[in-house]
């Protein structure tokens, strides 16, 4: 069985922007947790930036070999997920993304692929929440089969399984079981698209 696929962002996931020194800095701790995701799933940056700009990037935090492929120059208004998941031979719902955006880190072209938004605002989300929900999300039926799940446990979902267009964080979100700082439901991108998210803050 081919092993399940994390698209992972660059700028405002793996690489923050620090207001105090006004310079891109790693995210705490993302080297560790890149090589732990490695080794249970394949890797693939996606990321508006350029193919050089991501190399020099991830050569900085000293992980481009975690990554078996760089798909870089893609459009900030949703990713091809959906697209970049039949491309290697993988299904939609096999797939997880991890960005910083509901708007660039959700698939545009399909509601199969989970997407981890991070909340990076007071403070940098800890990367253990990430190995946590990715672990919670992880099953051989794939990640959207874990949120359906998780969604599904909570007594609450019901009024999360169809929020209202507008900002994440106005979507109503539920707890995800146990884990701190983690919220899940379907964020809606339009009147007739709607994506899994898990949001993890600070």
């Amino acid at each position: 069985m081919p092993r399940s696929i994390l698209f992972v962002d660059l700028a405002g996931t793996l690489i923050l922007r620090d207001p105090e020194i006004r310079r891109w800095v790693a995210w705490t701790g993302v080297a560790g947790l890149l090589h732990s995701l490695a080794a249970r799933h394949d890797l693939h940056l996606t990321t508006g930036d350029s193919t050089a700009g991501a190399r020099a990037a991830l050569d900085s935090l000293e992980v481009r070999e975690l990554f078996a492929g760089l798909h870089t120059n893609l459009p900030g208004g949703g990713k091809p997920f959906g697209a970049l998941a039949r491309t290697l031979g993988a299904r939609p719902e096999q797939c997880l993304a991890l960005g910083d955006s509901p708007v660039s880190d959700t698939a545009g072209d399909s509601d199969r692929v989970v997407s981890v938004i991070l909340e990076h605002h007071a403070a940098q989300v800890p990367v253990a929440r990430v190995s946590q929900v990715v672990d919670a999300l992880a099953g051989e039926a794939g990640f959207l089969a874990g949120f359906e799940a998780a969604l599904a446990a909570d007594p609450t979902a019901g009024a999360a399984g169809e929020p209202a267009p507008g900002p994440l964080h106005a979507a109503p979100l539920v707890p995800f079981g146990s884990i701190p700082d983690a919220r899940l439901g379907w964020w809606r991108r339009s009147a007739t698209q709607r994506r899994p998210v898990v949001v993890l803050t600070a």
